[in-house]
């Protein structure tokens, strides 16, 4: 899942600020450049709806009638942030267009109102389908006492967790933070115990 953040200080007209989004999933054999495929100008305030048609419907060329759809289905929301608008977005084909991990959507700005920002982050890692999930192992040294705590790279913190919590107690943690959706955790029943977390749905 693809996050686009747009702040764009609210122009006074909704087509005085506009953006694209850049898709470059491959490269040239030729080249060794990156092949993209580019939307069409879309308002800073564009509906989840249109933005969705637009990303459906990237590599269709009406001139050539060269029809190479890059994008297969997406599932796009959008919510309201300070001065502007976020969009989630999130790859859901299985035909075999977008499996596993996807690249960063490029945003670039095509008309600028008020000094508007615009920016793409990942808020969830694609898998591929049947692949094996993500395991990791923690292991406290043999000497440890007292509470640790968690995190993911760019998330906050889980609560406290004593250094010889349970595998519920750990996963129950994990699954506070906003960047992990779903894990099972078990743990060796040593003392402190080593757990090992496993990533189902992220």
């Amino acid at each position: 899942t693809l996050r686009l953040q747009f702040l764009a200080g609210t122009p006074a007209l909704s087509t005085d600020t506009t953006f694209t989004l850049e898709f470059r999933p491959k490269t040239s054999i030729t080249t060794g450049g990156a092949v993209a495929w580019i939307t069409t100008s879309m308002n800073w305030d564009v509906s989840a709806e249109e933005l969705r048609s637009q990303l459906m419907n990237l590599g269709w060329d009406a001139v050539t009638y060269e029809h190479e759809f890059v994008i297969g289905d997406v599932e796009v929301s959008r919510g309201t942030i300070v001065d502007g608008y976020s969009w989630d977005i999130t790859f859901l084909d299985t035909s075999g267009l977008n499996i596993g991990d996807q690249v960063m959507l490029v945003p670039t700005l095509t008309l600028q109102a008020n000094q508007p920002d615009i920016s793409v982050s990942e808020t969830y890692t694609g898998a591929r389908s049947g692949g094996n999930p993500e395991e990791q192992i923690i292991e406290p040294s043999n000497d440890a006492a007292g509470q640790f705590r968690l995190r993911t790279v760019g998330s906050g913190y889980t609560p406290y967790l004593a250094v010889d919590a349970s595998s519920t107690d750990v996963k129950t943690a994990l699954e506070t933070l906003d960047s992990i959706r779903q894990v099972t955790v078990t743990d060796d029943a040593g003392s402190p115990p080593t757990w090992t977390v496993t990533f189902i749905n992220d």
